[in-house]
């Protein structure tokens, strides 16, 4: 067998010939060749990027490159497509920029399958400039505007969740309780709401797993004492909007979800930013994107901590997309931070936006986890975290 032994066998004329292959591109157009590849590469691509992409192919690329045929496609033609999508003044260089790079990815794929000889993308000419399109993240004193604003909204929890812990929408709105322990200051995440979810769903029969690709790990995050009001808050009015359901004879579908409607059920991704958005506009705040508010908390937390590798951890990161200096990547991938040690580097944001609002000094940063029951609750955490990673529920 040529090659690499991977344990099985291809058969001779699996491949379709070199005579085959030119046939068939001799008329494949680029709308047939796109629907293709996404068929083909569903079952390997994120659930979000598989609905990003499908959007960049049908909105953008389709409707002016579809009709061309595939082994036409340059960079003459491209340079051209270019142009006219920046004469279309709602859409930035942002969106033409990701949406070339999915049309990239696909041309990649039509190389492997010696469809076209070379990736006329990665020679555009036009020249694009994104950086100005970057929201800078929220200043402490901004970030402090925006907590008085949001306290005792139906949604300042959401907005605790990416601005002080940098959790991402889609695991803030899949976050269960049975996966949050007030009483040992800790809560893990290890899955997501499902982007495939039905707008008007009641029941989530199914978690998607995380985003990160490194091995699909769960994270556990400390629940600082600044934070804990804000759950315990969510808690109660939950119970309380639940309470009053049953007693009027309405339905409650108990997903168990630390987010949710009044009734239970799970909110979208779409209703949590289209609130942010009118939130601010209202309050006449800075406008940022809802997921600004996570680069919000990975500034403040690592320009207050100086520890990128804590930082990188909280946020679910891979060690590929931060460096760290001194230690190099394989090392990362094996070290797991205590609790303690993410603690130290939430504290100091948590206590300058929600707390004294002054920077603490390094003993006051951890004097909340040096008190007399510090033994207790540092081995009751490890006892939930075994039980996180064994799959196991816990009572609230």
């Amino acid at each position: 067998m040529d090659g690499l032994d991977r344990g099985f066998t291809v058969a001779a004329d699996s491949r379709p010939s070199a005579a085959a292959v030119a046939r068939k591109v001799s008329t494949l157009t680029v709308k047939e060749y796109l629907h293709e590849w996404l068929d083909t590469y569903s079952d390997n691509i994120a659930p979000n990027t598989l609905r990003g992409y499908r959007t960049n192919i049908e909105n953008h690329l389709i409707p002016m490159l579809g009709h061309i045929k595939l082994r036409d496609l340059d960079v003459r033609t491209l340079d051209e497509y270019v142009r006219k999508m920046r004469k279309n003044k709602k859409l930035t260089d942002r969106t033409i920029k990701y949406t070339l790079q999915t049309l990239s990815s696909a041309l990649e794929t039509a190389i492997a399958y010696d469809y076209i000889p070379n990736n006329p993308v990665k020679r555009i000419t036009v020249k694009m400039d994104t950086r100005s399109e970057i929201q800078s993240p929220y200043t402490a004193e901004e970030m402090i505007k925006l907590i008085d604003v949001i306290r005792g909204n139906d949604f300042e929890l959401v907005v605790i969740l990416a601005g002080l812990m940098g959790m991402r929408i889609s695991e803030i709105l899949g976050l269960r309780w049975s996966n949050v322990d007030l009483d040992h200051q800790l809560l893990c995440v290890s899955e997501q709401l499902p982007s495939t979810l039905p707008r008007n769903a009641k029941i989530v029969d199914q978690y998607a797993p995380l985003k990160s690709k490194q091995r699909n790990e769960s994270r556990t995050l400390p629940i600082t004492e600044d934070l804990l009001p804000f759950f315990e808050r969510q808690l109660n009015n939950q119970r309380q909007a639940r309470k009053a359901l049953l007693d009027d004879g309405k339905d409650y579908y108990n997903n168990d979800l630390v987010i949710c409607k009044p009734d239970g059920s799970p909110y979208t991704r779409n209703c949590i930013s289209t609130w942010f958005t009118r939130l601010l506009r209202q309050h006449n705040l800075r406008s940022i994107r809802f997921h600004d508010l996570r680069h919000t908390a990975a500034t403040h937390m690592y320009l207050l901590s100086k520890d990128p590798l804590a930082v990188s951890q909280i946020l679910g990161h891979s060690a590929s997309s931060l460096a760290v200096r001194g230690i190099n990547q394989m090392t990362q991938h094996y070290i797991t931070l205590d609790w303690e040690a993410k603690y130290a580097a939430m504290k100091p944001y948590h206590n300058l936006v929600l707390g004294c609002r002054e920077l603490p000094s390094l003993e006051e940063k951890l004097s909340a986890v040096t008190g007399s029951d510090f033994r207790a609750k540092k081995i009751g955490r490890e006892k939930v975290g075994e039980k996180w990673a064994q799959n196991r529920d816990f009572d609230r």
